[in-house]
């Protein structure tokens, strides 16, 4: 009987680790550039990531949140005299909280595990942006937008990869508009599944409402500029494609004021409301000329007027086509224009109130610049790669020496020293939120109408009034005077007449109150 004999197997059989090196082998050079960016990107939001940048009073006002949630299971800010539940002055929402506080359960509460939290909210962000970057200007630029996206600005609050590194709503809010701009072009390329896609981009902008408070002025306004426009310019859509993500995202944001009513009470929920209509007022308090200032100046230092206006005004120019690609320009136009007019104009002016538009140019000023070398000599060229060169070099410096430069360990020096030293139970006066996170005491913090009172006046120049807030409320047995105290003044005078030093730590001073 006759037998097949198999034939021998090749040396070069189709072992995973093969297969895996054929495929690497087959990317292109674009392909291996994104991979060293993302890996560059891996690299500056987690190197130092506890002690860049330093631990603050608003990253640890949402972070004490999400502990008070894993620990009591209250949506609340601590205080020894009560938890403050659903507190107006929370501004960044649950999408924000809630995962933060699932980390501290599973893995403990601490600046690392919070921050590797917001670190993957960041790459969620980027990777969404990558992908709507693409679809506007193409691979390619979109790899130069994510480098100059990733480079940040000499003002490090208007950053990426700064913000990236801290558990705030900024970043996250602009993955959440990105996908719902996103999922609306695809609603609008799939005619036979447009109904879900628009589900979904109201989903999405529901996110972004909830996640940064601002957002609730700035998104109606977005929605019915681009409709306007869509209806008297381009005429690619209906009137159902906008308002189908418009009931979505209010509908969502009502179910979570909902939530908080049912949580609340009818009179707490009305109390919570007319200090949040308090809170609205300070941050969004309308045309204020030395507020329009701090503003154009954050603009001035972020460079927005080198890198930032060419890009705007290359949108703008894109928009300008009758067709789908103008319309998914003006889209991201929109969104840009009237969040920066509200920046300017109508609010107070902090600089990172400014990144979600800031963060989009990118996207245009590097295709510019692609626009600009392919349709010029080697001579311009040349010249427009030097420039890009010092203009990366230039954004990027301070970040760069944040990140590897000497940091600065003050606050969890400090948190240490309050872990060994003082008493656990002890009713401890003070106004850095932070140290909630890190350190066991029971806090005791002025009330969220004396943070909206200092917030206005400082913000002007002026200084709180001594009388503004007396710490003696609390009864507490030791005050901490910290950067966000020692800037405002509201322990000065108290600290003179009762204060005994006891230890500091960088700008953390620790008194024993005597009286």
């Amino acid at each position: 009987m006759q037998h097949d004999i198999p034939a021998p197997r090749s040396s070069q059989a189709h072992t995973p680790s093969v297969a895996l090196w054929q495929h690497l082998g087959q990317l292109s050079a674009l392909d291996w550039s994104y991979g060293l960016v993302l890996t560059l990107a891996i690299v500056l939001l987690t190197v130092n990531l506890t002690t860049y940048p330093v631990p603050w009073f608003d990253e640890g006002y949402f972070l004490s949140v999400a502990k008070t949630l894993a620990q009591d299971g209250l949506y609340a800010l601590p205080d020894s005299a009560g938890p403050r539940m659903m507190d107006s002055s929370i501004g960044s929402g649950p999408t924000l909280i809630v995962p933060i506080a699932l980390m501290f359960e599973v893995a403990g509460v601490g600046m690392l595990q919070a921050r590797l939290v917001a670190v993957a909210m960041g790459v969620f962000a980027l990777g969404v942006y990558i992908v709507l970057a693409r679809r506007l200007v193409g691979p390619s630029a979109a790899l130069g937008a994510t480098v100059l996206l990733l480079a940040g600005t000499p003002e490090p609050y208007t950053g990426f990869v700064m913000l990236s590194r801290q558990a705030l709503g900024e970043v996250l809010a602009l993955g959440w508009f990105i996908c719902g701009i996103w999922f609306w072009l695809r609603a609008h390329d799939n005619r036979r599944s447009r109904w879900r896609w628009l589900i979904f981009s109201g989903l999405a902008f529901g996110f972004a409402i909830v996640t940064k408070s601002q957002s609730q002025v700035v998104l109606p306004i977005v929605l019915a500029a681009i409709c306007l426009a869509d209806r008297l310019y381009y005429r690619q859509s209906s009137w159902m494609a906008f308002i189908v993500p418009g009931v979505v995202a209010a509908s969502y944001a009502a179910a979570w004021y909902g939530v908080q009513l049912i949580v609340l009470g009818m009179a707490g929920f009305v109390e919570n409301m007319n200090m949040l209509r308090i809170g609205a007022a300070t941050i969004s308090p309308g045309f204020d000329l030395s507020l329009v200032q701090n503003a154009i100046g954050a603009l001035w230092r972020s460079g927005f007027l080198l890198w930032g206006m060419p890009g705007l005004l290359y949108g703008a120019w894109l928009s300008r086509s009758r067709d789908r690609s103008g319309l998914a320009h003006a889209w991201v136009l929109a969104l840009v224009v009237i969040w920066l007019i509200w920046f300017v104009f109508f609010s107070i002016g902090w600089a990172r109130y400014g990144f979600v538009a800031l963060a989009l140019l990118p996207i245009w000023s590097v295709s510019l610049i692609y626009a600009t070398i392919r349709s010029n000599g080697k001579w311009v060229r040349g010249v427009v790669a030097v420039a890009v060169v010092a203009l990366l070099t230039y954004n990027s410096y301070p970040l760069l020496i944040g990140i590897f430069g000497p940091q600065d360990n003050s606050a969890a020096t400090f948190s240490a020293y309050l872990n060994e030293h003082i008493p656990s139970d002890a009713v401890v006066e003070s106004w850095e939120w932070n140290l909630d996170v890190t350190a066991p005491q029971r806090f005791h913090h002025p009330p969220s109408l004396v943070l909206y009172q200092a917030i206005d006046v400082m913000q002007r120049g002026k200084q709180l009034p001594p009388d503004a807030y007396d710490p003696a409320v609390g009864q507490a047995e030791y005050l901490i005077d910290g950067p966000f105290s020692s800037w405002t003044g509201i322990y000065r005078t108290y600290i003179e007449q009762y204060g005994d030093h006891l230890v500091s730590h960088g700008p953390y001073t620790l008194y024993r109150i005597d009286r």
